[in-house]
């Protein structure tokens, strides 16, 4: 499901949604991808929750991620919902990244969160490409698992361009599990 450029009260809340399979070589996948300037709320669903549904994520892009919800500069309530990553090499269940604006501010709270299978898995992951260092928003009161990766992670801050940063404003009351 692509919610690209959602307005001011876009809700995605109560379904099912799983990654499908990526193509080719190059690419990725992810259950929910969000991104745009109004309020998201993304509530009470379940993403990625059954293995046998998720498609796969083998040969993705140099660097890039595959899993269940991606933020791309949203703004963005993530509030209630079960997310799984996927089988791939560099697995998440949310990641947050600035897209073609810099981070809108993101509230996680009370999720369930795991990282998925793959080289390299976590349950949240963030990267900046554009604007200065990111501060995101608030992570509290969620369940993170790393998931089952060679090497797990509870928070992932992803190779940054110039030495940036991204960083929480708020990263506290999480239990954190599954994690090197």
């Amino acid at each position: 499901l692509n919610a690209f450029g959602a307005g001011a009260g876009t809700l995605i809340q109560g379904n099912e949604i799983f990654a499908g399979t990526q193509g080719g070589v190059n690419g990725t996948s992810f259950a929910l991808v969000i991104s745009g300037m109004g309020l998201v709320t993304v509530d009470s669903n379940w993403i990625n929750h059954d293995p046998g549904e998720v498609g796969s994520c083998p040969n993705p892009s140099l660097g890039a991620w595959c899993g269940g919800l991606e933020s791309m500069g949203s703004t963005s309530i993530i509030t209630n919902n079960v997310v799984f990553g996927m089988s791939a090499p560099k697995s998440v269940g949310v990641f947050m990244s600035d897209n073609e604006v810099p981070f809108g501010d993101i509230e996680l709270n009370g999720n369930t969160i795991d990282g998925g299978s793959g080289t390299l898995s976590s349950a949240l992951a963030c990267r900046t490409t554009i604007g200065v260092n990111a501060m995101i928003g608030d992570v509290r009161n969620n369940i993170l698992a790393g998931g089952s990766g060679i090497t797990a992670y509870g928070f992932y801050e992803d190779d940054q361009t110039n030495m940036r940063t991204c960083n929480p404003d708020t990263y506290e009351n999480n239990a954190i599990y599954d994690v090197d």
